[in-house]
């Protein structure tokens, strides 16, 4: 491992080219193959079985893709074999291009919605041109069609992306409907379509294969971003379902409670490109190696497959990375001759791509080559027993039946992975007589192969199967191994066979069996089969068991035994929320009921408190009000509004530690009494004031209280007064003119906001204060006016180099697109709602404004420590506050002495010193264009 470790990581150099810094490990160069401009903006790649080079390009216009669709300005070049320098326009007239592939002496070009089939002639130029795929959908980005891609198989794949609804008819004959993304294939002749993989991503864009005819692919926001996870790689099993968790993955078949696992995490790559490195010109450490582009971090990365149970991980490294804004990597593909070309389309794209930044249309790509320095040509290892099991599924589409029986013989053969090809092709085409040596091949020593082997087995439908299968989960934790095991049962669809396993002991088995019941025609699944098993002891059971439970809440009532019982266990949220799905059901509302005044009586609230129920069921309210009104059942009530009566039936008898708690959960504009009031100012309880139904006179003790409120309250205090009597409004203004700290936070646009609709005397009480606000400002005004006025044109580009720079380093604080700190606001469309000046403003004067959220703060300890920076969090446990783009600090709340509003940005004044008046005149004119 150590030493595929140093290999991974090399030493690397940098290579000066094309104004990129780029820099690749050691020992390998970089090259252009195809210089800029050549190609305009070239966007994917393949070639043809010639060595002839097919290249998409785009025309560089960002318009509506529904005007594109009618103006159709891309094109495709052919450019040959060897001689890059040459070449010419081969099909114009396209849609935006998002792929392209050669196959059987034809050119397919995927433009959204269709995949366009190009028959090449013997002088190379197209003989014929025909529609072979219309997916009938195009969305705003265009994401809705990526591909095609060859499988080993000799079948077509392509993707699907966007979230619009797609029908088509399954060669079983029954409709499939979706809005989620896939993988599709379909015979070279455009039949039998069907999906072989399924996410809730928003783009899944290239895939490759493995010799044994393993599937990978790379993908958009596999997740909701969080922890610097978004994007990344798949291993695209059979009838699979990964994330994003929502409503379009929903009505597929899931395997489990929990969606299929991520193999490797990129960020907020956008990754573009996909290639399985297959020739040994390298070395062999990188036969079969990944390499991805990231369109959005400027680089090709290379990661090398690692075997792990039924599925692989990786080993990641940077392959080629450039320091140039504008290269923007799509498409990653291998020379016959054994380097690598790397498409750069330039700077062109935004449309969707808040990443990019800026639209460059002048800003041509190009094709580069990375080599190994002094390497000869070696072509990829060869294997002709597993080639002979592709070139029989190539057999069986041109003469059914004339490939599988080499197929079939081949599940038998020594070489593991002629066992796992063979079992992807008896699978392909349902082959029946392979079910024996497939059901021995459940045996093998292999997870990779035990999985196929399900796979296939379960598409053949053979009900056979369905005892093996079971038995074959005994003793699985592997997650992709029990996803395929479970997938054979639902596509076997045998219910009656199937439901052996709620019979069986191995709970691996009783596991699979609930999932694949639930989602097969027929299964039948009662209340019975689930109840005893939510409170088993095998986790992954008890969890399968609540999936499906939580699917039917109309067995509520049957459950409901037995739910008393389980919430009776320790307190958890996770039990709490299965609960919560049942809590319209009244015989389970009596059960939560009766829980609150015994053992269960923290996980009945909690399960009450997340119902999203609009009002007290009249057993639940019974219940609480027999209750002491501690913390819990005063959550509880927040989650679930009262009605005015139950809320003051408990107000009279509140302790007085969980009075506050419950004034937070009054109707709003009920009012406060004089000691509720004078408790929740003292205690800071902003929610209980912002509940609102405050008198003229509360009103007027909150200005009182606003210069010593936390500078994260005072907007919400300030809030109060938009719709208050003129006294409290006046009373506000003077407050604000009498405090130095105050003027210092408070903005005069916000005082304009409060007042420019008042009544006359309240605007003409304001004048004063804004003209003391504003004259604070008037030395700097002066100033920043003065420097506006000497500034030169600036220009974006330039700013966009001063953004992304080491002298302003803009970017390691503040977000553009999906890339950047968090520790300032999101500049990603600042353009838009800031004019010149403003943007200047804050840069020059960092300390003059605060965006809400990012206001500053200065924190006191009892040892006397201080404290600046951005509140991130404030609550019973502490604060957290961030104190420069990569520290934040933790102050415990029995450790604060005071937290108060600061007056310094975290970001740091003297920009106007640090940069030069073109600097500062180029970073604004950036900022103004970023929308």
């Amino acid at each position: 491992m150590l030493t595929l470790l140093l290999a991974l990581v090399p030493p690397t150099h940098v290579v000066e080219l094309n104004g990129h810094r780029f820099t690749l490990p050691a020992g390998f160069a970089v090259e252009l193959a195809v210089p800029p401009g050549r190609i305009r903006f070239p966007v994917a790649a393949a070639f043809d079985a010639a060595g002839n080079l097919f290249v998409t390009e785009a025309s560089g216009t960002n318009a509506p893709v529904t005007q594109q669709a009618k103006e159709l300005p891309h094109r495709l070049w052919r450019l040959p074999a060897g001689r890059f320098d040459q070449g010419e326009i081969f099909a114009d007239k396209l849609m935006l291009p998002q792929g392209v592939m050669c196959l059987d002496g034809a050119v397919y070009v995927g433009a959204p919605p269709t995949i366009t089939k190009f028959a090449v002639g013997l002088d190379g130029k197209p003989s014929s041109r025909e529609v072979w795929h219309d997916g009938q959908t195009l969305t705003g980005c265009a994401n809705d069609l990526h591909g095609p891609y060859p499988g080993p198989d000799g079948w077509i794949y392509w993707t699907k992306g966007a979230f619009a609804g797609q029908t088509f008819t399954l060669p079983t004959g029954k409709p499939f409907r979706t809005t989620a993304a896939h993988i599709y294939r379909a015979r070279p002749d455009g039949t039998g379509r069907e999906s072989v993989f399924t996410a809730g991503m928003d783009n899944p864009v290239d895939v490759v294969f493995t010799p044994g005819g393993e599937r990978f692919v790379a993908g958009t926001f596999l997740q909701h971003p969080a922890d610097g996870k978004r994007d990344g790689l798949l291993h695209a099993v059979y009838g699979g379902v990964w994330g994003k968790d929502h409503e379009p993955v929903n009505g597929h078949s899931w395997t489990a409670p929990t969606l299929m696992p991520v193999m490797t995490h990129l960020g907020p790559a956008a990754p573009s490109g996909l290639h399985r490195y297959a020739a040994g010109t390298f070395g062999p450490e990188f036969v079969g190696n990944l390499f991805s582009t990231a369109f959005n971090l400027r680089r090709v990365s290379r990661h090398v497959l690692v075997p792990d149970g039924a599925t692989f991980r990786t080993l990641d490294s940077d392959f080629l990375v450039s320091d140039n804004l504008d290269f923007h990597p799509t498409d990653v593909l291998e020379d016959p001759d054994g380097s690598l070309l790397v498409v750069d389309t330039g700077g062109w794209y935004k449309l969707c791509c808040p990443t990019s930044q800026l639209v460059k249309p002048d800003v041509p790509g190009a094709v580069y080559r990375v080599r190994k320095v002094g390497a000869t040509p070696v072509p990829p290892p060869a294997n002709p027993k597993v080639e002979a099991v592709w070139a029989a599924s190539r057999s069986e589409l041109k003469s059914p039946g004339s490939g599988l029986p080499a197929a079939r013989a081949a599940l038998a053969d020594p070489d593991e992975r002629v066992r796992q090809a063979a079992a992807h092709v008896v699978g392909l085409y349902r082959d029946k007589a392979a079910v024996p040596g497939l059901l021995k091949l459940l045996t093998d020593r292999s997870d990779h192969n035990k999985r196929v082997a399900a796979e296939a087995l379960g598409r053949i439908g053979d009900p056979a199967a369905v005892r093996p299968l079971l038995e074959a989960h005994t003793g699985v934790t592997d997650r992709v191994l029990q996803h395929s095991l479970t997938y054979a049962l639902i596509e076997i669809g045998d219910p009656k066979a199937t439901a052996f396993g709620l019979r069986a002991l191995p709970n691996e088995m009783a596991t699979a069996t609930l999932m694949a019941l639930e989602q097969m025609p027929g299964g039948n699944l009662t209340a019975k089969d689930v109840a005893n098993r939510l409170r088993a002891g095998n986790d992954h059971l008890r969890d399968a068991a609540w999936w499906v439970a939580g699917r039917h809440p109309e067995w509520g009532e049957e459950l409901a035994p037995t739910l008393a019982t389980a919430q009776a266990e320790t307190p958890t949220d996770e039990l709490a929320g299965r609960l919560a799905k049942f809590a319209g059901v009244p015989a389970v509302q009596r059960v939560l009921a009766d829980a609150v005044a015994g053992p269960g009586r923290l996980t009945a609230l909690r399960a009450m408190a997340g119902s999203n129920l609009k009002a007290w069921p009249a057993t639940w309210w019974v219940a609480v009000e027999k209750q002491p009104l501690d913390a819990d059942v005063v959550a509880a009530v927040k989650a679930i509004p009262p009605t005015a009566d139950q809320y003051a039936g408990l107000l009279s008898r509140v302790p007085a530690d969980n009075r506050l708690s419950l004034l937070a959960a009054r109707p709003r504009g009920v009012g406060l009494s004089a000691a509720d009031f004078a408790a929740a100012l003292a205690g800071r309880a902003v929610d209980v004031l912002g509940r609102g139904g405050l008198t003229a006179d509360q009103l007027a003790a909150v200005a009182d209280s606003l210069p010593r409120a936390a500078v994260t309250d005072q907007p919400r205090l300030f809030d109060l007064f938009d719709k208050a009597p003129d006294s409290a409004v006046h009373k506000l203004l003077a407050v604000v003119a009498a405090d130095a700290g105050l003027q210092a936070t408070v903005r005069p646009e916000r005082v304009r906001q409060l007042t420019d609709k008042a009544s006359p005397a309240v605007q003409a009480a304001a004048k004063p204060v804004l003209a003391k606000l504003e004259a604070g400002l008037a030395d700097q005004r002066a100033k920043l006016e003065t420097l506006l006025a000497e500034l030169p044109k600036g220009d974006v580009r330039r700013g966009q180099q001063v953004f992304n720079g080491a002298k302003a380093v803009c970017i390691t604080c503040h977000q553009m697109g999906y890339v950047g700190g968090k520790t300032g606001p999101d500049l990603t469309r600042i353009g838009g709602i800031r004019s010149d000046r403003d943007l200047l403003e804050a840069v020059v004067y960092p300390s003059a404004s605060f965006v809400r959220s990012y206001e500053p703060v200065t924190a006191t300890t009892l040892d006397g420590r201080t404290v600046n920076g951005v509140l991130r969090r404030d609550d019973a446990a502490g604060l957290v506050v961030a104190v420069s783009a990569t520290e934040e600090i933790r102050i415990p709340r029995a450790e604060l002495e005071s937290l108060r509003p600061g007056t310094v940005s975290l970001m740091p004044a003297g920009f106007d010193q640090q940069l030069t008046k073109q600097e500062l005149a180029d970073l604004v004119a950036f900022l103004r264009a970023s929308r």
